[in-house]
């Protein structure tokens, strides 16, 4: 009777510390991963050729002669709706992960990033106009599929998380937030079907108002949402890599509608935040 309990506790701090190292290495490659990401997308605003490879649709300056290396690898594009193969990984990805793991006092944790990425394939594959000739770069599309690739290992739970008002908030929050960003998605579809063949026009109406991309605002409100509902330092470095990432992308396209619409000017519209930045 003590060999067999002795073997069963032997075996029961085995598989704790397996769990706890696997946790950890989790944890840290995440983190190392968040942090790469972060610092690759302030680089890209220290220099044009790097601006260059991580715009993409219309604030991508396509000018480059294949003249060099760096010029031929700055021309490798792909077209701007690949941004579908995201959610098709982000799905895949997430049900692989989590499915295993979703429990009945998690659920509802989870909901919200399944929620996403269903919700983006869809309008991907049905909501979008896309233009033929919208690109994005190599890069930016292999970092398109790595962010979603890793996005649900952010959500494994090792234990039942206490369901705080944060979280409440944040779950809420998040489906908000995520409501929003499918009406603006809807609002720039229209405008580019109702337009189709002419040149880009100006997108108008609720969030439009104040702000060139409410698109962006969402996705940073959303990801802040991730955090609070998470509540741990991966979930925090993710949000900062999101945010940075569409923070840029927000001050490229009010650069963009500053310089080719001359009504923008006049409304006064912020980049980001309305009233504010």
């Amino acid at each position: 009777l003590s060999i067999n309990f002795m073997m069963f506790h032997n075996h029961d701090h085995g598989t704790i510390r397996g769990n706890l190292a696997l946790k950890i290495d989790r944890e840290q490659a995440l983190i190392a991963a968040y942090l790469l990401l972060t610092l690759s997308c302030w680089l890209t605003t220290l220099s044009k050729p790097l601006r260059d490879i991580s715009s993409h649709g219309k604030t991508l300056v396509n000018d480059k002669k294949d003249v060099g290396l760096w010029d031929k690898f700055s021309r490798l594009f792909v077209p701007k709706h690949w941004f579908l193969h995201f959610y098709v990984v982000g799905t895949i990805s997430s049900f692989l992960v989590l499915k295993p793991e979703v429990k009945q006092w998690n659920i509802h944790l989870v909901l919200p990033l399944a929620l996403q990425v269903v919700r983006r394939f869809y309008e991907c594959l049905v909501v979008h106009a896309w233009e033929s000739k919208s690109k994005m770069h190599v890069l930016i599309y292999l970092v398109g599929i790595f962010h979603y690739i890793l996005l649900p290992f952010n959500f494994l739970f090792d234990k039942a998380p206490s369901n705080n008002v944060l979280q409440i908030l944040s779950i809420l929050t998040c489906l908000y937030a995520q409501y929003e960003q499918h009406i603006h998605h809807r609002i720039l579809s229209r405008l580019r079907r109702e337009h189709k063949g002419s040149s880009y026009i100006l997108p108008t109406g609720r969030w439009f108002e104040y702000i060139g991309s409410p698109q962006y605002l969402t996705e940073i409100i959303i990801y802040l949402c991730f955090w609070g509902i998470l509540q741990n330092n991966t979930a925090g470095l993710l949000f900062v890599w999101v945010s940075s990432n569409q923070l840029i992308s927000s001050l490229r396209n009010h650069q963009y509608y500053r310089g080719n619409f001359k009504d923008y000017k006049s409304q006064n519209r912020k980049a980001l935040i309305p009233f504010l930045f």
